[in-house]
C-alpha cells in the first residue's frame, strides 16, 4: 500500500494513497528498470549498513521494529478509511436507487410534485402540503419535464424564426415591387376599394402601398356619391400617384330600402352593373324608385341565385338573401343549378370587362361565374374601353359530362394614364384640340402620338414640345415649362423692350460722385464703316481735368411682374478694343466695367475682339437674373481708370 515519494530536495518518503490526498510537499516517483534490478541483486540496505557499521546493528533492529509498527498502524488506518468509503459509496448507491424508486412511484401519482431544500434533500408533496411547510419550496424539474420544455422551446424558436423569415421575405419583396397611392377627398370617412376589394389600413391623404399594375379604384361611403365614381390607374414599381374624389351626400326626396344578407361579409354588391362596396359596409342600401338588378360577387365563389331583379317604389323595404359556395366543392357532374344547364366561369387579367355571351351583352363583368347556361356550344367575348382583348372570342361547350367550363382572356391596355403639368404657370393644356386641364391634367390617352398646345402667357415662350408619344414604356408624368421671352435692346439712338419702356442715358463718372448725365461730356457716336452703323466710342470725359473722368452709359428697362427671375436672363455686350489711344499715350488698352442695379457684375474687362472683328457673332454674354428685380432696373457701362485707349460699343441686349 506504500508509495515511494520524493520532494524538490530529493528527500524520500513512503506514504499511503490516503495520505497522498492531503500531501503537497511529496509526490510519487517511479524507479527505473536499472534501479529495480540493482535492488533485486544487492538489496535495499547495503548502503545503510555500511554507514552505520556493524556496531549499530542493534539500534537498526530496534528502528526497523518501530518502523514496522508505525507502518502497520498507518496501513490499518488506510484500510479502515477504504472500508468507510466503500460503505459510503454503497449507501449513496442505495439512496440513489431508493430515490429513483420514489420518483418513479410519485411521478405517476396525480397532484404530487418534487421539491428540494437548501441541503439538496428531496420530497414529494402536494400543493396543499407545500403551503403548510416552509422547508421544501423549490420545485425540481423531472427529466421528462425538462425534455418537454426543451422541445417546446425549440418549437417556439423555430416558429419565431419561420415567422421572422416570412416577414422579412415578404417585406423585402414588397419593398422592391410596390407603388403608392394617395387619395384626397372632402370626406375622411370614405373607404377605398381597389379592384372591388376593401383597402385595409387606408387613410385619406396618407400614402397607401399598392401592387404595381393597372387597378380600378373607387372611394365609397354609404349614403354618399363619389365624383368620379371610379378611376382606372396604372402604376409601376416605386411610383407615387395622387388622385382626388369629391363626396356628395345623397338626398333623396323619395326612396326605398334594400336589405341584403349573405354568408361572406367581403362579398361585393353590384346594382345595375355598378359596384357599390362590400356587404360589410352596405347591408342596407337606399335607392330611388325604379327597376334594378342586384347581384353579389366574390372571386372563386358561386352565388345563388345569380341575380335578383326587382322594382322598387318609394317607401318600400325589400329583403334579399344570397347563398355562396366555393367552386371547388362542386363536381363537374353536379355543379349546375338546374337540369340541362351548366356553369361558365369567365376570367381576365384586367377586371371589370363586360361579358358578352353569344353576341349578347350580359349585365356582368369579369371575373364572374355565369349560372344556368344551357348545355351546348357558346361564344364568349369581352369588351373594355381602352383595352385590346386576346383572343377576340372563345368557344366553350357544356355537356352532361362537362357541365362546367372556363373562358380566360388577356387584356392589354391601349390607353395609358398620364399626368400633364405646366410650370411655372398653371395655364390651359390642350391635347388634340381639346382643353383637358389647367396647370395639371390627369387623363388616360390612347397609345401613339398626340398634339399638345398651351395657352399663351405674356413675356413667355410656349413649351417647345408640340407633340408627344404615349407608349407602354414611356413615363407617366410629362412636365412642360414656359421659357422667359423677355428682351431689351440698346444701341445709339434706340432703346426698346418687349412691351415695356426702355431708355438710354449718356454721361460720365467723376471720382466717387456717381453717374452724371450730360449731353456735352460723355461717349461720342460715330459711324462704323464695316457695318455701316453707328457705335459708341467711350474714353475719358474731360480733356483738361485731373482726373479726366470716365465716359458712361446707363440702360434703363422694366421687368414685368410675371417674369420668373429664377430662370436665366443674360446680358449681351458687343464691345471691341480700338487702336485710338488717349493723348500722350504710346501703347494703349481698352477696358470697361459693368454694374447691374448697383451690383458690380464685372470690373476692368478686356474686350475679347478688336474693332476690325465687329459682327453679330462677336459678343460677350453674362447671366444677370440674380441681380434683377420686378419693376425698373438699370445697367451702367463705363470705361475704367486703367483705360488708355477708346472702347467701341456697338450695342447691348437683355434676353
Amino acid at each position: 500500500e506504500f508509495v515511494r515519494c520524493e520532494n524538490h530536495l530529493n528527500e524520500v518518503n513512503w506514504l499511503t494513497p490516503w495520505e497522498l490526498e492531503g500531501e503537497y510537499e511529496y509526490y510519487p516517483t517511479e524507479e527505473g528498470r536499472f534501479k529495480r534490478l540493482r535492488k533485486k541483486l544487492f538489496g535495499n540496505g547495503h548502503s545503510i549498513l555500511q554507514d552505520i557499521g556493524k556496531k549499530r546493528s542493534e539500534e537498526i533492529e530496534i528502528l526497523r521494529a518501530r518502523l514496522e509498527e508505525d507502518a502497520k498502524e498507518r496501513i490499518a488506518v488506510f484500510k479502515e478509511k477504504q472500508e468507510q468509503a466503500r460503505k459510503t459509496k454503497k449507501s449513496d448507491l442505495e439512496k440513489k436507487i431508493f430515490q429513483q424508486e420514489i420518483d418513479r412511484f410519485y411521478s405517476k401519482k396525480k397532484g404530487y410534485k418534487k421539491y428540494t431544500n437548501h441541503l439538496n434533500e428531496y420530497r414529494w408533496l402536494t400543493d396543499e402540503e407545500v403551503q403548510n411547510q416552509d422547508e421544501f419550496q423549490e420545485e425540481v424539474e423531472l427529466p421528462f419535464q425538462m425534455w418537454r420544455r426543451r422541445i417546446l422551446t425549440a418549437f417556439v424558436v423555430l416558429v419565431l424564426f419561420a415567422g421572422f423569415w416570412w416577414m422579412w421575405s415578404d417585406l423585402s419583396q414588397s419593398e422592391t415591387s410596390r407603388a403608392f397611392l394617395t387619395v384626397s377627398s372632402n370626406d375622411s370617412h370614405a373607404q377605398l376599394y381597389v379592384d372591388k376589394v376593401l383597402a385595409v389600413g387606408f387613410s385619406i391623404e396618407q400614402p397607401y402601398a399598392i401592387a404595381p399594375g393597372t387597378h380600378m379604384v373607387a372611394l365609397i361611403r354609404k349614403g354618399f356619391t363619389a365624383s368620379p365614381k371610379s378611376r382606372e390607374i396604372s402604376l409601376r414599381a416605386n411610383d407615387t400617384l395622387n388622385i382626388a374624389f369629391t363626396m356628395k351626400e345623397n338626398k333623396f326626396a323619395e326612396s326605398g330600402l334594400v336589405k341584403i344578407s349573405a354568408p361572406y361579409k367581403d362579398a361585393g354588391i353590384i346594382v345595375n352593373g355598378e359596384f357599390l362596396g362590400s356587404l360589410e359596409a352596405m347591408r342596407e342600401i337606399n335607392l330611388t324608385s325604379g327597376e334594378y338588378t342586384l347581384t353579389l360577387t366574390k372571386p372563386g365563389y358561386m352565388v345563388s341565385p345569380p341575380q335578383q331583379a326587382f322594382n322598387l317604389n318609394a317607401g318600400d323595404t325589400l329583403h334579399f338573401s344570397f347563398k355562396m359556395s366555393s367552386l371547388k366543392k362542386h363536381s363537374a357532374a353536379g355543379s349546375d343549378l338546374y337540369n340541362g344547364t351548366g356553369l361558365l366561369e369567365v376570367r381576365s387579367n384586367i377586371k371589370e370587362a363586360d361579358i358578352y355571351l353569344d353576341g349578347q351583352k350580359t349585365s356582368f363583368k369579369t371575373d364572374y361565374v355565369l349560372q344556368g347556361i344551357p348545355l351546348g356550344s357558346h361564344t364568349v367575348q369581352l369588351l373594355k374601353p381602352g383595352y385590346k382583348v386576346y383572343p377576340d372570342e372563345r368557344q366553350v361547350k357544356l355537356s352532361k359530362k362537362q357541365k362546367q367550363a372556363l373562358a380566360r382572356f388577356t387584356l392589354s391596355s391601349v390607353m395609358r394614364h398620364v399626368v400633364l403639368s405646366t410650370k411655372p404657370f398653371a395655364e390651359d393644356i390642350i391635347v388634340d384640340g381639346k382643353v383637358v386641364g389647367k396647370g395639371e391634367a390627369r387623363l388616360s390617352l390612347p397609345l401613339g402620338t398626340h398634339r399638345i398646345d398651351f395657352a399663351a402667357v405674356s413675356h413667355y415662350r410656349k413649351p417647345k414640345q408640340t407633340s408627344f408619344v404615349i407608349s407602354s414604356e414611356s413615363s407617366e408624368n410629362f412636365i412642360f415649362e414656359y421659357g422667359v421671352n423677355y428682351s431689351a435692346v440698346f444701341s445709339p439712338g434706340k432703346a426698346s423692350a418687349a412691351g415695356n419702356t426702355a431708355s438710354i442715358q449718356q454721361g460720365y463718372l467723376l471720382g466717387n460722385h456717381g453717374f452724371k448725365q450730360s449731353e456735352e461730356a460723355g461717349p461720342e457716336i460715330q459711324t462704323n464703316p464695316i457695318i455701316n452703323k453707328t457705335v459708341w466710342m467711350l474714353g475719358y470725359a474731360f480733356k483738361y481735368r485731373n482726373p479726366p473722368g470716365k465716359d458712361a452709359l446707363v440702360f434703363n428697362f422694366e421687368i414685368p411682374e410675371n417674369i420668373d427671375l429664377s430662370q436665366p436672363i443674360y446680358l449681351k455686350i458687343w464691345a471691341y478694343r480700338t487702336n485710338d489711344l488717349y493723348p500722350l499715350v504710346l501703347k494703349g488698352k481698352s477696358r470697361y466695367s459693368i454694374f447691374v442695379n448697383q451690383f458690380a457684375l464685372k470690373k476692368n474687362i478686356k474686350p475679347s475682339f478688336g474693332q476690325a472683328e465687329i459682327s453679330e457673332a462677336h459678343f460677350k454674354q453674362y447671366p444677370i437674373n440674380e441681380f434683377l428685380h420686378s419693376g425698373y432696373n438699370r445697367i451702367l457701362i463705363s470705361t475704367t481708370n486703367s483705360s488708355t485707349a477708346y472702347l467701341m460699343l456697338w450695342k447691348a441686349a437683355i434676353e
